[in-house]
């Protein structure tokens, strides 16, 4: 953990607190009070803020827990990903002790041959939010706020600009303090607003291949303090990594204690098998994200041919997923093996996401 670090009174305010993040890099800000530890003001909170010079850390702040100094990486890890947190309190003795990071946790990874000698394509992708670039910037400013992320990226292929929490905060707090007044009554704050994404996007500078190794993708987001990489034309974020971390081999020992099964009875090329098992790994890795592995009993996926035409095989696939609560099963055809997988993976998340 990071022992130096800045905190502010429950009076500060959020201008305040930007000014901390900007001068320091920290990516939250606790609040102590006279009692201690009051919680934690995220970039997420701050831009939930329309008057940063006015607004208090008490009327924004996030009761986020601090984990005990004796606790395990992997639980702060846990802790850090679900709740979309870059920096997480350390408590000793009753009161903070130092803050634990994305980058203190990455530099303890490197140090791991087994974590950081791992390939890229281990770490599974989730789907990353996207705004156009031409649209209002308040919508991006609600999309990082309603749907719980720290980045979006703009809407182009492939991806090079990101629009980040972090950034966002300490841009949109920036009202010189002789126009503070001024600024927020004569809508200085509101002309921000509807500007665009691109104005405070910043680009992706980080660029990996499915083949390089997560110790080399870590390294070079600690050497230029990024929180995001561009892998193959998708977004990897500190979460991937962080979720990775401290539950990465979840969905791989649920394919290999047979609660996912592919039965085929058709011989199927190796590179569209090993194309299943990523993706079947991605599959249980979100379900346990979102429901816990625990909760799927059985996912089997069976595959044949029915018909030819020409070079072309017509192939039949199906899916039977059990969990505590509910079952489903599912049937889709396509002339390639590829197309058919894909529309019941489509709809295996469609059913996750419902459940």
């Amino acid at each position: 953990m990071e022992g130096k670090f800045d905190y502010v009174r429950p009076e500060s305010t959020v201008a305040e607190i930007s000014g901390i993040m900007s001068r320091t890099g920290q990516f939250s800000v606790p609040v102590i009070g006279d009692g201690g530890y009051l919680g934690l003001v995220t970039a997420s909170d701050m831009i939930s803020s329309n008057r940063p010079r006015s607004t208090k850390a008490i009327s924004i702040v996030s009761a986020v827990q601090p984990i005990d100094k004796d606790s395990k990486i992997g639980d702060a890890c846990e802790i850090m990903w679900r709740q979309n947190l870059r920096s997480l309190p350390v408590s000793a003795d009753g009161s903070i002790a130092g803050l634990l990071t994305f980058f203190s946790v990455a530099e303890w990874a490197l140090k791991d041959e087994s974590i950081s000698n791992a390939k890229v394509d281990d770490v599974p992708l989730n789907g990353f939010s996207a705004v156009d670039k031409e649209a209002d910037l308040d919508i991006a400013r609600v999309k990082l706020r309603d749907e719980e992320v720290s980045n979006i990226i703009l809407d182009e292929d492939p991806p090079e600009l990101v629009v980040d929490e972090h950034e966002y905060a300490k841009r949109i707090s920036r009202i010189p303090k002789s126009r503070a007044k001024r600024g927020e009554r004569g809508g200085e704050k509101f002309k921000f607003l509807s500007s665009f994404p691109l104005n405070i996007s910043e680009r992706i500078s980080i660029r990996a291949t499915s083949s390089d190794t997560i110790g080399d993708v870590l390294r070079s987001m600690v050497d230029n303090r990024a929180t995001h990489a561009t892998v193959e034309g998708m977004v990897m974020t500190y979460r991937d990594l962080l979720r990775f971390l401290c539950m990465g081999d979840r969905g791989l020992r649920a394919l290999d204690n047979q609660t996912i099964k592919l039965v085929s009875k058709t011989k199927l090329p190796e590179g569209s098998l090993l194309q299943f098992r990523k993706d079947l790994e991605s599959f249980a890795s979100q379900w346990d994200e979102i429901h816990g592995i625990e909760s799927l009993k059985e996912l089997k996926i069976s595959v044949k041919d029915t018909k030819s035409k020409g070079s072309k095989r017509l192939f039949l696939m199906s899916a039977n997923l059990i969990s505590d609560s509910s079952r489903l099963h599912v049937n889709k055809r396509g002339w390639d093996e590829m197309s058919a997988f894909k529309s019941v993976m489509a709809a295996l998340r469609a059913f996750m996401r419902d459940e």
